[in-house]
């Protein structure tokens, strides 16, 4: 089944890239058809690896080839062995490429694979020496930052992505002084990383409502809906895709319906995370309580955090036209739908209290988080239906 569901994704995607170049042509913009084209045409060169006879081993194969002519000094640009310092973090990165990586061959880690694992995973990092995520494994924290668990404060900083780069440009250099690869795919990456402080991206109104408008008009309930819900309600991805069906609750003094995010449908990432949203006017003018009622016991949906940010990496953002980063080269990603809800809630002028309430924020003063739990859901639900894409 994971085949034919991967085979599905590959077919849709490659004809939702066809009616952009088609749109793309009609309207004259020849760039915008030349990039999706580019993209179409890198995914069938490395098919075509293969029908050539050309056979790769893992990734990992390699990045220990790598790591191995490091250690003992037989790097072709070099005329000693790294230093331990060095060496570990080397290692350190290489362990969280090949966790990226895991069971593909290296043909398969493309550019545009490269660039998806830095838009969804090492530019949102936390940093290893903050509780609690130097605590955690490797899996953990990985884990932690696709679910959205990580906040804007906590993520690494430019110069430390921009080592993983670096890394990934001696190691393709490596592999290319052994003839082993014809060209570095790091030289035709498009994400950017900062030369300032690493942040997130808010959208603005008209690319948040192209992402309403193409996920409305979606079939597949497991992207349709859990975008929408963090459009219009801020929550992290990992809280959505955990819903259960009576995780959507009604109160009973006030007649309002609200997400109840809870430890019993999975994780939570602190104990502020754990709340009422109530659910927005534009979600319940969409019939998602239709939906929810349409549905067994259970969970909303079936389909893990990682298949959402996947799905926005490779087709969402290239269906509504969604750079890498904006103008002040802050990344866009599956998170700034968090982030712009926030910031919508902000320039409201939004008690700082209701909207971390709202969000399942924990930096709050001791008077904020008393405060925080005798907000009615009828406050809640006010200051949140503020939040507006028109």
């Amino acid at each position: 089944s994971g085949d034919y569901f991967q085979a599905e994704e590959e077919l849709e995607h490659f004809l939702s890239n066809a009616r952009v170049i088609r749109d793309a042509v009609a309207n004259n913009d020849k760039q915008g058809a030349t990039k999706v084209f580019e993209d179409i045409t890198e995914k069938v060169m490395v098919n075509n690896t293969k029908a050539t006879g050309k056979s790769f081993e893992s990734f990992e194969y390699y990045m220990d080839m790598f790591l191995n002519a490091g250690k003992t000094g037989t790097l072709p640009d070099k005329r000693s062995k790294w230093s331990e310092k060095t060496l570990m973090g080397y290692e350190r990165m290489a362990a969280l490429f090949k966790y990226l990586f895991v069971n593909e061959t290296l043909d398969q880690v493309s550019s545009k694979r490269l660039d998806e694992s830095f838009s969804n995973v090492i530019l949102n990092l936390a940093k290893s020496n903050l509780s609690p995520y130097n605590k955690m494994s490797l899996e953990e924290r990985v884990c932690n930052t696709e679910v959205g668990n990580v906040e804007e404060e906590h993520m690494i900083s430019s110069k430390s992505a921009s080592e993983y780069r670096k890394f990934l440009q001696s190691f393709y250099s490596f592999l290319y002084t052994q003839r082993i690869v014809d060209e570095n795919p790091v030289n035709s990456m498009r994400i950017k990383i900062p030369k300032g402080q690493n942040k997130r991206a808010a959208f603005d109104n008209l690319q948040v409502r192209k992402i309403i408008d193409y996920c409305s008009s979606l079939s597949e309930v497991n992207k349709k809906w859990p975008i929408l819900i963090m459009a219009f309600s801020g929550m992290r991805n990992g809280e959505v895709m955990q819903l259960r069906k009576a995780d959507i609750k009604r109160c009973d003094e006030s007649g309002i319906y609200y997400i109840s995010v809870n430890l019993d449908a999975g994780s939570v990432k602190s104990k502020a995370g754990i709340r009422r949203v109530p659910i927005h006017s534009e979600l319940i003018g969409m019939d998602f309580l239709n939906y929810v009622d349409s549905k067994d016991e259970g969970r909303l949906f079936d389909r893990s955090s990682k298949y959402l940010t996947n799905f926005y990496s490779s087709k969402l953002k290239l269906v509504c036209e969604i750079p890498n980063v904006n103008e002040l080269s802050e990344n866009f990603n599956l998170y700034s739908l968090r982030h712009t809800v926030i910031t919508k809630l902000q320039g409201s002028n939004v008690n700082q209290a209701i909207t971390q309430q709202l969000v399942g924020h924990s930096k709050q003063s001791s008077i904020t988080s008393g405060y925080t739990h005798s907000i009615s859901l009828k406050e809640l639900q006010k200051n949140l239906n503020l939040v507006s894409y028109k």
